[in-house]
């Protein structure tokens, strides 16, 4: 990553919801377990999502769902914009959405292009960060980003792999979430798919858009950054996740979410008034 996620927070200490506000030009292919809706609020925006190309200007909302592997990229020195990370239980739950283990919703298009609604969020979102905690609205917040989804129509469902080898793949994904901790055998997750360990791993890349190695790093990140919202201690979490030590866990956290470990659990305890700058 190139430069700076100047706040986290939890939303009215949600675990199912985070914002933060970024300010950076480069991300490397990575992917989270959440939503990613973003608020462009200066700059534009070059992203890669499942091999598609999209650019977002001011005033404009893109989101990426969860398990879709993305990047950033771009020159533009002024870029800035806000995020929300929902849950699928609090995206499904906010849009009146009965849906079954492993299915997320998916709602289009990527990018919406300024509006009213793209308006409301932005300021609902900048209201919530920048307001003092005694003043700040979680009902116009969750108002705004449900009016822009609503506004979408309504979504399909669909699980985190493409048609092709679904059952393969998602049952792998099961395995490297159920045990982030294990180390990864790529012999025997191949042979519970019933795949070679050559085409396992073909099939995989194709479906993910990453590595089994690569996408296990991912998913250790995600349940890494779910234990420090509950309080654990770095060193603890970094053991539990499979990590090597603390350091090899902060290389890597801060590499996806821009700062490391230590600012994170900062920033989300002591809230948007924290210093999180890295």
């Amino acid at each position: 990553m190139s430069g700076s996620v100047t706040v986290w927070t939890t939303i009215t200490n949600r675990q199912d919801l985070l914002a933060a506000r970024i300010k950076a030009s480069h991300f490397d292919f990575h992917l989270h377990d959440t939503y990613t809706i973003g608020v462009m609020r200066s700059g534009t925006a070059n992203f890669v999502i499942r091999d598609q190309r999209h650019r977002a200007h001011p005033g404009d909302v893109f989101i990426v769902h969860p398990y879709e592997v993305h990047d950033a990229n771009t020159a533009d020195p002024n870029i800035e914009y806000d995020v929300l990370y929902p849950s699928t239980a609090l995206m499904a739950d906010a849009m009146g959405l009965a849906i079954r283990a492993g299915e997320i919703p998916r709602f289009g298009p990527t990018v919406l292009r300024k509006c009213g609604r793209t308006e409301d969020l932005l300021t609902a979102i900048e209201d919530y960060i920048d307001a003092p905690p005694e003043t700040r609205s979680q009902t116009r917040l969750e108002n705004a980003f449900t009016g822009v989804f609503r506004h979408r129509g309504a979504p399909r469902r669909f699980d985190p792999t493409p048609e092709n080898q679904i059952a393969a793949v998602h049952l792998a994904c099961e395995l490297m979430q159920a045990f982030p901790q294990e180390p990864l055998d790529l012999h025997e997750i191949a042979a519970r798919v019933g795949f070679s360990r050559f085409h396992f791993t073909r099939v995989f890349t194709k479906a993910t858009g990453m590595s089994p190695g690569a996408f296990l790093r991912q998913v250790r990140l995600a349940e890494a950054r779910n234990l420090i919202l509950e309080g654990r201690r770095l060193v603890d979490v970094a053991l539990e996740v499979g990590f090597s030590d603390q350091a090899h866990l902060t290389r890597e956290f801060k590499r996806v979410y821009g700062l490391t470990p230590g600012h994170f659990a900062r920033s989300v305890s002591e809230g948007p008034d924290a210093d999180s700058r890295t």
